[in-house]
């Protein structure tokens, strides 16, 4: 909302950019949830931020969420011009990827993080069927494979960073 070259997907005129959830970022050390793994190995979650992106409670969440559908559609208008086919996929966030280790392990889960793993599914599930709608498009799920990978191998990096390494893209 506060980028010129983005004014084209306001899609709720009544929201400005001070409506964004305030969450600090970088995430303060205070917001570090430290995982560690019965093989020994571990990382650090931070799921007050990504809650920020997920809750489904906000307006201003939710419109952006409709506005990635939106620009999935312009992508794939694009793509289907130059005669190519889109190729889709939602990466999910390490919160999500673990999730079923952190049950299988027993591992202590804070409510931030239950709540974040709760609500991403519903927003990867509406925006995929977007995605899926569009002519020519196609959608790659990579959350169940992310997860059933994720019981053996560490596809993030072990600290708070929230993108996954080399071996979760290649997932």
């Amino acid at each position: 909302y506060g980028a010129p070259h983005w004014s084209g997907f306001k899609l709720d005129p009544h929201l400005t950019n001070e409506a964004a959830p305030d969450v600090p970022y970088p995430p303060p050390p205070t917001d570090f949830r430290p995982a560690n793994f019965k093989d020994g190995t571990a990382t650090i979650f931070t799921p007050k931020l990504r809650l920020a992106s997920n809750l489904r409670d906000d307006a201003a969440v939710r419109t952006g969420w409709s506005i990635l559908a939106q620009v999935a559609r312009r992508i794939n208008d694009l793509a289907q011009g130059a005669g190519v086919p889109a190729v889709f996929t939602i990466i999910p966030t390490k919160e999500l990827v673990y999730a079923p280790r952190i049950a299988e392990e027993g591992i202590s889960a804070p409510d931030d993080f239950r709540t974040l793993v709760s609500s991403e599914p519903q927003y990867i599930a509406e925006l995929s069927a977007a995605i899926r709608q569009l002519p020519g498009a196609n959608y790659v799920d990579v959350v169940a494979p992310m997860q059933e990978a994720a019981r053996t191998r560490l596809l993030y990096l072990p600290n708070e960073n929230g993108h996954p390494r080399a071996s979760g893209y290649e997932v």
